[in-house]
């Protein structure tokens, strides 16, 4: 078991619900960097990494799980431990990554090739092709890209989407 999930089992042991993980956090020092719909993201105290805290699991759980069976695909997010709440919600430490500006319109490329359905065979990039590929493995769940916030970026540029599923 790595830092990071012993991290979660103890916070978890401790606080029930998604609400309560939130407010630890927020007492340990960790800062509200955002919040949607299903929860809030919290930035670590030497920044990081991030606890996406969602009060419901949201179908998110099962794009979690596609992250780590793909941890080398730079268009995954980078997990480092989840685990789901009493309350039936979800916490995962993540990488911090940072909002996209897409002057070069790869977001809008990305999210049309997710939407039209490709499954990378159309895709001339092999990372791009076996995200694409292993997206289509989620097709139980409505996929939902219309918002900036799908979309980051880590520090060198590289498009991640971090968040394609419909609660």
């Amino acid at each position: 078991m790595n830092t990071h999930q012993r991290f979660l089992d103890r916070l978890l042991g401790k606080y029930s619900s998604a609400e309560e993980v939130g407010d630890a956090l927020e007492a340990m020092g960790w800062s509200e960097i955002g919040r949607g719909h299903f929860g809030a993201v919290y930035m670590s105290p030497n920044g990081d990494k991030v606890a996406k805290v969602a009060n419901c699991d949201c179908a998110y759980a099962d794009y979690i799980r596609l992250a780590e069976d793909h941890p080398d695909n730079p268009f995954f997010p980078k997990v480092f431990g989840w685990a789901h709440t009493d309350d039936g919600g979800l916490v995962a430490l993540m990488e911090l990554l940072e909002p996209v500006e897409d002057e070069d319109g790869n977001v809008d490329t990305l999210r049309q090739l997710v939407l039209d359905g490709s499954d990378g065979d159309d895709v001339n990039n092999a990372d791009m092709a076996e995200f694409l590929g292993a997206l289509r493995t989620l097709d139980a769940h409505r996929l939902d890209l219309d918002g900036d916030a799908n979309f980051m970026v880590r520090t060198n540029g590289q498009l991640v989407v971090t968040d394609p599923l419909a609660a």
